[in-house]
């Protein structure tokens, strides 16, 4: 099996669903990568079940803290890089006593078209994403999740965890 790919937001269901996701790459064996999205400066939120079109590019490895600040262009801001820092190193505290190999990711674009990208391009065949329950107005605006856009585009398994 190729590398599971979770991605994670800091949030409650992030943390199950990371944590789901290092359970299942322990048993297999098989690598995590663990991928934390920015929205572009220019990213503003999906409405009406169409993501708006911006930053889709990489926007690198983040390495552990002890072996120094990450050398690439800070394309989300600094308070963003900042924040997606933050939730990743509660994501390495979150499956530190893990035995697994993992990588840690930061992408800047739309959440779901960010996953399924990485996704493809490490070959993988398992999504773990956190559900959420969502409000009357993101309902009323039929507004597409990132769970459900991952689910209907990738063409493999995906696991929402609750």
């Amino acid at each position: 099996m190729g590398p599971i790919v979770v991605g994670y937001s800091g949030s409650e269901q992030g943390s199950r669903a990371l944590l789901r996701a290092a359970t299942l790459a322990e048993a297999l064996p098989a690598t995590l990568v663990v991928v934390a999205v920015a929205r572009g400066s220019d990213q503003a939120p999906a409405i009406g079940g169409e993501p708006h079109r911006g930053l889709s590019s990489v926007a690198g490895l983040i390495p552990p803290r002890e072996t120094g600040p990450a050398s690439r262009e800070d394309v989300a801001g600094e308070g963003e890089e900042l924040r997606l820092r933050h939730e990743l190193d509660r994501a390495r505290e979150l499956v530190a006593d893990r035995d697994l190999s993992i990588e840690f990711t930061v992408e800047v674009g739309a959440p779901a078209e960010r996953l399924l990208a990485v996704a493809k391009e490490r070959g993988s065949e398992l999504i773990v994403i956190g559900a959420r329950e969502h409000g009357i107005l993101e309902r009323l605006m039929h507004h597409t999740s990132v769970e459900t856009t991952v689910s209907a585009q990738f063409d493999h398994d995906v696991l929402l965890v609750h």
